[in-house]
């Protein structure tokens, strides 16, 4: 015989992007490139990308911001830095990498495959 919980177990619902946000946000090969960034490592300062971008700091500041915008990443001070903000992925977002290489996010109104520039 199976017992139930004293209280429900709360579900939490996924996020909801907007999907006009996420196209323009990913339809600049620069922010794609970025945003694959923060699918592979997890989360990064501006100065991270300093070999991996043919932007400046500032520029790469300035389309990570446009990442924030959208809902696709997150931007907090930096623990060991705190001049310095550090970007991670939108809570929700659940990059996987596909046996190709490829990394996918689930927007849940389309699957985005981000790969790195040349593929």
């Amino acid at each position: 015989m199976s017992t139930l919980p004293d209280s429900p177990v709360p579900v939490t619902a996924p996020p909801v992007f907007d999907r006009d946000r996420v196209f323009a946000a990913l339809g600049f090969p620069v922010r794609r490139q970025l945003f694959l960034h923060l699918c592979t490592k997890g989360s990064c300062t501006v100065s991270d990308f300093a070999g991996g971008s043919r932007l400046k700091t500032d520029a790469n500041s300035k389309q990570l911001l446009e990442l924030v915008d959208a809902g696709l990443a997150t931007a907090q001070p930096d623990s060991e830095d705190r001049r310095r903000l550090r970007y991670t992925l939108a809570s929700g977002l659940h990059p996987v990498q596909t046996p190709e290489g490829r990394w996918e996010v689930d927007f849940g109104f389309c699957l985005a495959a981000v790969v790195r520039a040349g593929r």
